[in-house]
This record gives C-alpha cells, sequence and structure tokens, in this order.
C-alpha cells in the first residue's frame, strides 16, 4: 500500500534474520528523515535499502569495523543534501 502525505515506505523486519520483501509486516510507513538523524534502524539490512528513508535521498554507516553489517541501532544516518 501506499503511505500517506509525507510519509515513505521504511524497512522494518519483522524477522531479525529474513526480510526478503515488505510483505507479512516489515515495512511501516514513516516520516521522511533530515540530515543527521538515523536511518534503516531494524531493518537488518546495510543502508542502501535505505536511501528513501532520508529527504537527501542518501542513508550512509556512521560507524566502521566489523559491526558495520547493517544499520540496526543507530549505526547508520542520513547524509546532507
Amino acid at each position: 500500500g501506499e503511505c500517506g502525505r509525507g510519509l515513505v515506505c521504511a524497512w522494518s523486519c519483522a524477522s531479525a534474520r529474513f526480510c526478503p520483501s515488505c510483505a507479512g509486516g516489515n515495512c511501516r510507513c514513516a516520516p521522511q528523515k533530515k540530515a543527521g538523524e538515523t536511518c534503516g534502524d531494524g531493518s537488518n539490512r546495510p543502508p542502501a535499502y535505505s536511501h528513501y528513508e532520508c529527504a537527501s535521498g542518501k542513508c550512509l554507516f556512521a560507524c566502521s569495523g566489523a559491526e558495520c553489517r547493517d544499520c540496526n541501532g543507530g549505526k547508520c544516518r542520513c547524509a546532507p543534501p
């Protein structure tokens, strides 16, 4: 389904291990985020899956090293436009 005005469809994986598509509650409608805000949190995915969550169209890792596999726990942030 479509999200309402000002909202975008954001990943929100119901299963911590398997999230192939938005079916079964794996996505939710969320307000678009500004630069510096977290993106992709709870998606179990890298930031490339959450670009549309950001007003700038860019969700990027805000961490380094081995823990940078996904955006969970606030490890990704929206880049400035």
